[in-house]
């Protein structure tokens, strides 16, 4: 059985063939050879495992490591040495042109990989070393504790600047043209990957417009902060000498793969003038040259390559066991093989991985494998890869979430994703070959979770009966628990949602978005006036801005439907969390009719996000302001005789025995922003019975005038005495009241309203106050070094 470890988007047999080589050797060098492959197809390939194979390999490089402290100083010894003497081979080759400088730097390749390459074999289909670290704290801290996860990534993070995080120190410091020439010509290998190509001064020039001004400073401080951190879980866990050298361990492992991924990219880079020129004295193309065996290269320097044999190599196969490796064609049996094991169920709704960093996002894919890619993307998409590269970052930058194919703990996607704090989950070896590109999905990055939610990301508006409890992401708290009321007989006043994605595509298409969060990245929520003037500037510019023509004609369009007078209310993402809640924070506007106050209003409520208290609550509870969505709820408004809300528990005693009606005259708003003294009933919830009904002076209601205007309208005494609801209505009331707290499992706070003696319901959310809170479900956190960058 074959098992897909890597998947790449680009890359021939040059140099991929030498990496998986050395694999293979090193499973030999410590007792445990077994067949591994690389794929190739259409310019695009795999690195694949017998099942097994690195697991038993990888166990034994673990015992070496525990057994014998020199085995890590052996490989740390190893990449200090060999690796500049591998790019020594490559410079003089690229000079030669030539096969004996050819086999010097094909041997000095291999023989720095034998070891260099043990952690990433000891990981990479099983993670040997991580889940000893991991069965350390679970140890240390209780199986389910969240720090689990938390400490662990503080741990084995590596605090040793690679020659990336030094190229981003230099690249600061360029001011003149032939600095950032100088800088091109020493760093460009960074980006180039397998195959190329690297940066461009063009590209150096952008990366320094992008990057902040402060960012080295940020990086310094967050290394800094990263090692005080490691020392102050080292204290509190008590970690043993034994258990803090495993943690090192893998910090070392990690950062070495990384360096070595690196400077084996610069020997890519130099050598690209060698197969240019083999590609032009061959008259093939660059990729065909690359898929030249080592053998081969002597014919190719000297013109006698069969350029049939390099075409019909479109699919192949290379397998590899200990020292020795074959070539297999696409017709070969063993092909067949391989295409049954590594195909994959395309119908799945989630998808799984580990987490990179943890974090929760929605939005629509973007598949970004390539430089090219990019121009597809926009800010707050789902970025997609098969495993993530320099070349791509200024999208990582821009992404809600971070999805990819391969990778570990020290991927390049896991690393960039602790730093720019973005949600990620790595090495679901599946999600480009399930997702395609505007699905929208649901990442919960702590748990290594992708939930694939279909076609509705792409609507501007949902009607009720097309959203569920599920689609919070998409038309917030509110809204999705109206679609779920309606669709589930609860009797909801019909309406629509105008979706968080909707928002999301106003703010980009007006371009308001970057100025609102760099407003909030220099506001002092703790400066009542600076706050406020932050929240005022914010909001004007959403309301003034222009709504972009196709989102206003599908609210239009949809509210013509509706007709007459609606309510449009505000409806977050983040309503109503198990440890938060956010309602009442955005404001609804009652009783609006004709499609320019809808769209006015609409406008009003995405800027009522923005609101000083909503802001202040935000940074206080330590949400990102760029992950707190909002939608719209256009629906019907009822014109109510009497209005009120319902607790299905009794808020004061907290008990679940009884549920609390409250109510008045007029419409709702009345009870809901304490205007009245509404009557109070209270319900046992069982038999039904009234155990109390206290009828309070309500002085006056709240009424929709024929001009769609709310007045007050004073009562008499014996008026504003009267009893708001009869026994039936209470109890009719109470029903509903149980078969919702029913059918979402947990105590509700909801709103009613009755026209014409038809009892409507216009909102149900969870008490978010409720002391018998329920157990949460029990995840578990896998983590894994390396999937990815081989």
């Amino acid at each position: 059985m074959w098992t897909e470890l890597s998947h790449e988007k680009r890359g021939h047999i040059q140099p991929t063939l030498l990496y998986w080589l050395g694999a293979s050797k090193a499973c030999k060098l410590v007792g445990f050879p077994g067949k591994l492959a690389c794929w190739y197809k259409d310019n695009e390939f795999s690195y694949l495992v017998e099942k097994g194979v690195f697991e038993k390999a990888g166990k034994e490089i673990l015992n070496r490591l525990i057994r014998n402290d020199d085995f890590l100083n052996e490989i740390i010894k190893n990449n200090e040495q060999k690796i500049p003497e591998m790019l020594q081979a490559a410079e003089a080759l690229v000079k030669a042109k030539n096969f004996k400088s050819w086999q010097e730097w094909q041997q000095k390749f291999i023989d720095m990989m034998i070891l260099s390459v043990m952690g990433t074999v000891m990981e990479m289909e099983t993670p040997v070393l991580s889940n000893e670290l991991e069965s350390i704290l679970v140890r240390k801290l209780g199986k389910d504790n969240p720090k689990v996860g938390e400490y662990f990534q503080v741990l084995t993070t590596p605090t040793e600047l690679t020659i990336s995080q030094k190229e981003e120190v230099e690249l600061l410091k360029l001011k003149t043209d032939s600095q950032i020439k100088d800088h091109t010509k020493k760093y460009s290998f960074i980006a180039f990957g397998y195959g190329g190509p690297g940066w461009s001064e063009a590209d150096i020039r952008k990366r320094l417009d992008d990057l902040p001004e402060d960012a080295i400073k940020e990086k310094e401080n967050a290394r800094i902060e990263l090692r005080e951190k490691q020392n102050s879980i080292i204290q509190e866990l008590s970690l043993s000498i034994q258990e803090q050298s495993l943690f090192e361990t893998l910090r070392v492992l990690g950062f070495w793969k990384f360096e070595r991924k690196l400077l084996n990219q610069k020997a890519h880079w130099l050598m690209e003038s060698l197969f240019e020129h083999i590609a032009k004295i061959n008259n093939v193309s660059l990729a065909e040259a690359k898929m030249l065996l080592p053998e081969e290269i002597e014919d190719a320097l000297n013109k006698n390559t069969d350029r049939y044999a390099l075409k019909e190599r479109s699919e192949c196969l290379v397998v590899f066991e200990g020292d020795e490796y074959k070539l297999y064609g696409k017709d070969t049996a063993i092909l067949k093989i391989i295409h049954q094991d590594l195909s994959v169920n395309t119908d799945v709704s989630e998808i799984r991985g580990a987490t990179a960093f943890p974090g929760f996002a929605s939005g629509l894919v973007k598949i970004v494998d390539t430089a090219e890619d990019m121009a597809k993307f926009n800010e707050g998409d789902i970025l997609v890869s098969a495993s993530t590269s320099v070349q791509i970052l200024p999208v990582m930058k821009k992404a809600a979430a971070i999805i990819t194919d391969t990778g570990g703990i020290t991927c390049h996607a896991a690393i960039v994703a602790r730093e720019i704090k973005t949600p990620t989950v790595i090495g679901t070896r599946i999600a480009t070959k399930v997702l395609k590109d505007n699905d929208f999905v649901e990442v919960d990055a702590g748990k290594g979770l992708i939930k694939i939610k279909g076609e509705k990301m792409a609507k501007n508006i949902l009607w009720f009966n097309e959203i569920s409890k599920k689609d919070v992401p998409l038309v917030g708290g509110k809204g999705a628990s109206l679609g779920e009321m309606s669709n589930h007989g609860f009797p909801v006043p019909p309406g629509f949602c105008v979706t968080a994605q909707a928002y999301e595509a106003f703010l980009d298409k007006s371009g308001a978005k970057k100025e609102i969060f760099e407003i909030l990245k220099k506001n002092d929520v703790d400066k009542t006036e600076q706050l406020q003037k932050a929240s005022d500037k914010i909001r004007d510019m959403i309301i003034k801005a222009k709504m972009p023509d196709d989102i206003k004609k599908d609210i239009v369009s949809n509210y013509a439907k509706l007709d007459g007078f609606v309510a449009v209310r505000s409806s977050a993402t983040a309503e109503d969390l198990p440890d938060a809640s956010f309602a009442g924070q955005q404001d609804t506007y009652l009783n609006v009719k004709g499609s320019d106050d809808v769209v006015r209003n609409v406008q009003k409520c995405w800027a009522s996000l923005f609101m000083a208290r909503a802001i202040f609550y935000r940074e206080k509870n330590k949400f990102q302001h760029d992950q707190v969505l909002i939608s719209v709820v256009i629906q019907k408004m009822i014109n109510s005789d009497s209005a009120g809300v319902m607790f299905t528990i009794n808020p004061v005693t907290n008990s679940d025995e009884e549920l609390i009606i409250e109510g008045a005259f007029g419409l709702g708003e009345a009870v809901v922003a304490g205007m009245v003294n509404p009557d109070n009933y209270v319900v046992d919830k069982k038999s039904l019975r009234i155990t109390n009904a206290t009828v309070n002076e309500k002085k006056f209601g709240i009424f929709r005038g024929k001009d769609g205007k709310n007045f007050e309208k004073k009562f008499s005494p014996s008026e504003a005495n009267k009893r708001v609801l009869t026994d039936a209505q209470i109890k009719e009331l109470a029903k509903i009241g149980n078969s919702l707290e029913k059918h979402y499992g947990w105590p509700q706070d909801t709103e009613w309203a009755i026209e014409a003696g038809t009892i409507y319901m216009t909102q149900s959310r969870p008490i978010t106050t409720y002391k018998k809170q329920a157990k949460k479900p029990e995840t578990k956190q896998k983590f894994s070094l390396d999937m990815d960058f081989f």
